[in-house]
């Protein structure tokens, strides 16, 4: 399976890498690159490249508004920023989805996840009303080709992860 994310910028991605490890070491879950799905599909590492290519030439940096942390009974958003969806992020994930080997629909929720771990709803809660963000708007500008194994819901899994492509997004704002 290849996941598509789109990639915050810096200082933003940093300041993400870092909390997300700090969780991460808090409550023994896997550390992972920050990152906002856009897509996923069976390809392969080539397809993934090709694609990569051709959309980071078509598409600039993408801004997002934060809509708050949350969190949910899904293990790929445990807890999680939420973002706004936007146009822009909207036709990147639709020219990604037009250029994939198997037809489909995906629905984009526009979040970057702070930690993958199987947590009881009140750790969760109190996880996620204990951020705060120094910002309202995060800046995205590469897209990124996953690798990801079938098997992704365990820390093994969450830690193989494998990066085949990534690229900047040309310096054009939408």
């Amino acid at each position: 399976m290849i996941a598509y994310w789109l990639m915050p910028s810096a200082p933003r991605r940093d300041f993400f890498a870092t909390l997300i490890a700090e969780i991460a070491q808090r409550f023994d879950a896997p550390i992972f690159e920050p990152h906002l799905s856009i897509f996923a599909e069976p390809a392969s590492a080539a397809h993934a490249r090709r694609v990569i290519k051709e959309v980071a030439a078509d598409f600039g940096p993408i801004g997002m508004s934060v809509a708050g942390v949350r969190f949910s009974e899904e293990f790929f958003k445990t807890v999680f920023v939420q973002f706004f969806a936007s146009a822009a992020v909207m036709q990147l994930s639709a020219a990604i989805q037009s250029r994939s080997v198997h037809a489909g629909s995906y629905h984009i929720d526009p979040h970057l996840s702070l930690i993958y771990k199987n947590m009881s709803p009140d750790d969760k809660n109190k996880l996620a009303g204990s951020l705060r963000l120094p910002f309202d708007e995060v800046m995205f500008d590469s897209v990124a080709a996953i690798n990801v194994p079938n098997e992704a819901r365990t820390r093994a899994g969450v830690e193989s992860w494998e990066m085949v492509a990534e690229r900047r997004l040309k310096n054009v704002r939408l």
